[in-house]
């Protein structure tokens, strides 16, 4: 086989690989398109069915809410009733203390009867 039949046959070859690539890649590129147009329609697909799904229990959801809001205020005045009660409690109890020390130290101390005494923890001690 001479030389020029050689190259002849190489060139040949070549062209027909630079062929099977060209092919390769057309194909590749157009199997990448269909995937993503495949990609694309599938999660509009889901896109919509959560938008109808979303619509469907709007109501439903918006039940919840007011619900969960309604218990969480009932439950937030029942703590600041419940604080106010402890509140009106102590300052009572601390009324009462008061007036029985006053009657105790009147006891103590008659000469003091009708004049008013503050205690150091008043800012008069």
């Amino acid at each position: 086989m001479a030389l020029s039949d050689q190259l002849a046959d190489l060139a040949a070859r070549a062209k027909e690989a630079e062929d099977r690539a060209a092919a390769a890649h057309g194909k590749a590129k157009a199997d990448l398109q269909a995937d993503v147009e495949t990609a694309r329609s599938s999660a509009e697909a889901q896109a919509k069915k959560l938008r109808e799904s979303a619509d469907a229990h709007k109501n439903k959801l918006s039940v919840w809410w007011n619900d969960l809001q309604r218990t969480w205020n009932e439950h937030v005045a029942k703590i600041r009733e419940d604080i106010e009660t402890k509140r009106a409690e102590h300052d009572t109890d601390r009324a009462q203390k008061h007036a029985e020390q006053t009657r105790l130290s009147q006891e103590a101390f008659p000469e003091r009867r009708g004049r008013l005494v503050f205690t150091a923890r008043e800012g008069n001690g």
